[in-house]
């Protein structure tokens, strides 16, 4: 009978979480859209791309939405049951608080899958993807502004490199300033009074020529001390002359989304690496900050039932925000658990993760057990 009623329970569910999923995903992806579209804008990327943004944007935000949709999907399930008169027939027939829990944490625990599959392993491929549409645009930009000459006084970084032409125009009136990515306390500047760019046979490689090169190193003396210091400068130059080489800007694009950053590495990797260089901190707390929020799902089944025990009268139009209050300071005390309280490697993470899920679906759990004549019927128990 119990897992007849769990049977039951989903099938009556699954409409609602569906659309309430939806719901959420729309919300927070309304939220970030100005956001997306400066992004476009400021990339040169065309605006058609959006909707292929958002939709690669939707995966990082399931692991805060699914919680969200199962706490609304579930508390109008078993509120139309329990109004429909139907748990009140299943309780006659046997079904009690372990049958209604067993229920609750069969869909909570599919629901923990999905989103363990979907934020360790989705995401990460769907931001990279993301990154380099944005990076192929500001490509695109790049690789016109340093071919075709740079506007006046325009700056255009890449990865590190400011390249900088103080005036416009062509041939030898162009002038370009590299400002590479500072050495310790060392700017280097590299100074051409032209330039030239041209791609090989359309490898995405370039024969960058530049006339009348000359680099100087400029030594920064930063004061540590009295804030009335001031940082002081000096340097030395040399003189190249004309230089010409083959260079691959491609690579200064791709290095953020090929470089070894938790938010772009799968689950799987993210625990390998953890494990095997003491360093790399970050992918410990990423892996163990996805496993551990992936448990709301089995909160928000049990906290879902609790609020329909206390859902009588005009009290049902207050209870479910409350209850979604609830599950962002869950959510939040979660993430600061794993963050925070000094867990220096994946294991030390998801230990305290563990410790405190356990904690609040255990409290969940009695909860439930005390409150579950309300859940059956309205006013502790009375039909």
């Amino acid at each position: 009978m119990a897992r007849t009623y769990g049977l039951h329970l989903i099938r009556r569910s699954l409409g609602a979480l569906a659309a309430t999923l939806a719901l959420v995903l729309v919300v927070f992806l309304a939220e970030r859209l100005t956001t997306l579209v400066e992004m476009l804008i400021k990339r040169n990327a065309p605006l058609t791309d959006l909707p292929l943004v958002l939709g690669l944007t939707a995966p990082e935000i399931l692991i805060t939405a699914m919680p969200l949709a199962l706490l609304i999907g579930i508390y109008r399930a078993l509120l139309e049951s329990r109004d429909g008169g139907e748990t009140v027939a299943l309780a006659g027939a046997g079904v009690g608080p372990w049958g209604l829990m067993s229920a609750l944490l069969g869909l909570g625990a599919v629901s923990f899958g999905l989103v363990v599959f979907v934020a360790g392993w989705v995401d990460p491929l769907a931001r990279a993807t993301r990154e380099k549409l944005f990076l192929d645009a500001a490509r695109a930009v790049v690789l016109d502004a340093v071919g075709n000459g740079l506007a006046h006084d325009r700056v255009e970084s890449l990865n590190g490199y400011t390249f900088v032409s103080p005036s416009g125009g062509a041939g030898r009136e162009r002038r370009l300033l590299v400002f590479a990515p500072r050495s310790g306390r060392v700017e280097q500047i590299v100074a051409a009074s032209d330039y030239e760019l041209i791609e090989l046979e359309s490898e995405r490689r370039y024969h960058l020529r530049l006339w009348d090169v000359t680099v100087s190193e400029l030594a920064l003396d930063v004061p540590t001390g009295d804030k009335g210091d001031k940082t002081r400068a000096g340097g030395s130059g040399y003189r190249l002359g004309t230089v010409a080489r083959d260079v691959d800007l491609d690579r200064a694009l791709r290095e953020p989304v090929l470089g070894d950053q938790p938010e772009f590495g799968d689950l799987a990797t993210l625990i390998r690496t953890a494990a095997t260089d003491s360093a790399k901190k970050g992918h410990g707390l990423r892996a163990a900050e996805i496993l551990t929020r992936a448990w709301l799902s089995i909160a928000a089944v049990l906290l879902a039932a609790i609020a329909v025990s206390f859902a009588d009268g005009r009290r049902r139009f207050f209870v479910l925000p409350i209850a979604g209050a609830a599950m962002i300071v869950f959510d939040l005390a979660l993430v600061r658990m794993v963050r925070s309280f000094g867990a220096t490697t994946t294991a030390g993470g998801l230990t305290q993760g563990a410790a405190a899920v356990a904690i609040l679906i255990a409290g969940l759990a009695a909860a439930l057990i005390w409150r579950y004549p309300g859940v059956v019927a309205p006013r502790g128990g009375r039909a």
